[in-house]
């Protein structure tokens, strides 16, 4: 599988607030970008989800996640949305090719 687009935001309606959106990879990437502009903070966006979807980090890590992913041999596409508050999920949904195959709520 390849991650084929990621947007992500944490700390909605707060002062801390960040996001980064309609990031789109291709097989290979390059993030360049200036100082302080969210090259690192994209990077470790992407590693905690992962960390966390593999149960490898103890505690579940405030934010929204929304990716596309793409299965290159059989040519399917997966949605995955993940909404985290105060280290609860309020929402998780997985798509493949547009037919849900995942949903839940807190």
């Amino acid at each position: 599988m390849t991650l084929t687009s990621i947007d992500f935001c944490e700390n909605k309606d707060k002062d801390t607030y960040w996001e980064i959106r309609n990031v789109h990879f291709g097989m290979f990437n390059l993030v360049i970008g200036l100082n302080a502009t969210g090259k690192t903070r994209l990077i470790n966006v992407i590693s905690n989800l992962v960390k966390m979807l593999s149960r490898k980090t103890p505690v579940l890590l405030n934010g929204n996640w929304k990716l596309a992913y793409k299965d290159r041999k059989k040519d399917d596409i997966y949605h995955y949305t993940l909404e985290i508050s105060d280290g609860v999920v309020n929402f998780e949904e997985m798509t493949i090719n547009q037919k849900p195959v995942l949903e839940r709520e807190k």
